[in-house]
């Protein structure tokens, strides 16, 4: 049986949450990109400015300036700008001055602001996204590069337009301005449609970024992309990719599953020999999830739980075969989660998702007696578990008997309890 794509996706995530990899908060809405300001603004141009009009004790200013070269406009082709800057405290700089040539998207300041009441009448602007899209110096070549190439594309029709301007995202991905090369980044990212407008340049230049030295995490991310979108043309790319020995392999191969193209299991048991843990995870995490159906797997991913294997490959192990409930893996999970290192909560979390009494009993010992990762783990997996009659009378006895201080608090915050007050409060906890 194939390994579910989003189920090893989900697997692999609750890996890096299980050993501390990534935050647990929500990831905030990403601000939008220098790309996203071109296709909005009123106009994208090379700027020269004067002397500022001074307003407020010198912390408003509003530059006259003339546009010197007009990459894209809404309509027309303005010249003239009033280009408005807010130092917001004592403390700040502006970053132009009279006489400096600057270059970015420009967009109108709406009319019913406070603006009215302080700047001679007319139109009034500023650079959206502020410093981050303010170009000046070297800076002013490549940026110009990028924004005319984006500006043609929107001058087509579709499906031109759509080719085009991936093309030029794709293009942008080598700009010598970090700037620009993460906003192109982002978005190909969030592209939902890749499949359809990526023309066979693109993707051979496209391919080769991946494979290149740029940032691992951008790379990484739009891999997922490609995979999450199913965008088969890529597919010969990133099969290519998943054999390199790094987190870009890996997240080729979780790419390649999710876009139905699993590993063998004679693979994936070579594949725990790698140099990267991330390759070793994702090894790791598919064989557990093949467990109930391929028993070279499940021997593998069970040996796996006591080896000498860095903690996010025993831990990607456990929650496969959790996920997978592959109740002979028991033993191994409670040993593994009353050992007291980096794996206890994946341990612990594999076996809530196992259940059943002999599991919910595991948990328990390890609340009540084992080492200080074991309590969390226990606590954080009894938590979830949707079957077991006893489990809340068990944790409210735990938030008011603990002997240990950050246990009786973690229960308190999970289960969102008062804590004005319950026994203990004086106890000096041994507990980090």
């Amino acid at each position: 049986m194939l390994i579910s794509s989003r189920k090893l996706a989900a697997l692999l995530f609750s890996v890096s949450l299980a050993t501390g990899a990534v935050a647990t908060g929500a990831r905030a809405a990403e601000p939008k990109t220098f790309f996203d300001y071109i296709e909005s603004s009123w106009a994208v141009g090379r700027i020269h400015l004067s002397d500022p009009l001074i307003f407020r004790d010198g912390m408003l200013l509003a530059f006259p300036g003339q546009i010197k070269e007009l990459v894209h406009s809404r309509q027309g082709k303005p010249r003239s700008i009033l280009l408005v800057f807010e130092i917001r405290d004592v403390n700040g700089s502006v970053p132009f001055a009279a006489g400096d040539e600057i270059f970015g998207p420009i967009s109108l300041l709406p009319r019913y602001t406070y603006w009215r009441d302080n700047l001679p009448h007319g139109p009034h602007h500023q650079v959206p996204g502020g410093r981050r899209y303010i170009f000046t110096g070297g800076d002013i070549g490549p940026a110009m590069v990028a924004a005319r190439s984006y500006s043609a594309a929107m001058k087509l029709d579709m499906p031109e337009r759509a080719r085009l301007k991936i093309s030029s995202l794709v293009a942008a991905l080598d700009s010598s301005l970090a700037v620009i090369a993460s906003d192109a980044a982002r978005e190909l990212t969030s592209y939902p449609v890749l499949e359809r407008d990526l023309d066979e340049e693109s993707q051979q230049a496209l391919g080769a970024w991946l494979d290149s030295d740029a940032d691992t995490d951008r790379r990484a991310r739009l891999i997922s992309a490609l995979g999450a979108r199913s965008v088969n043309k890529m597919a010969a790319a990133l099969e290519s990719l998943s054999t390199r020995d790094d987190d870009t392999g890996a997240a080729s191969l979780l790419a390649l599953d999710a876009m139905a193209r699993p590993r063998a299991t004679a693979l994936l048991l070579g594949l725990l020999d790698a140099k990267a843990e991330s390759v070793r995870a994702f090894a790791a995490g598919s064989l557990g999830l093949r467990a109930r159906t391929d028993a070279v797997a499940r021997k593998s991913a069970v040996a796996l739980l006591s080896s000498n294997q860095p903690a996010v490959v025993r831990s990607s192990a456990a929650l496969g075969l959790g996920a997978a409930g592959e109740t002979g893996s028991l033993d191994g999970l409670q040993a593994m989660l009353m050992a007291g290192d980096e794996a206890s909560r994946a341990a612990a979390k594999a076996l809530a998702s196992l259940g059943g009494e002999k599991a919910i009993a595991a948990l328990k010992e390890a609340i009540t007696g084992g080492p200080n990762e074991a309590m969390v783990g226990g606590v954080l997996a009894i938590i979830e578990l949707d079957e077991c009659s006893d489990c809340m009378e068990f944790l409210l006895d735990q938030h008011e008997n603990h002997p240990e201080k950050a246990i009786r608090d973690l229960v308190g915050v999970l289960l969102e309890i008062d804590q004005g007050g319950h026994g203990h409060d004086n106890d000096q906890s041994t507990f980090h």
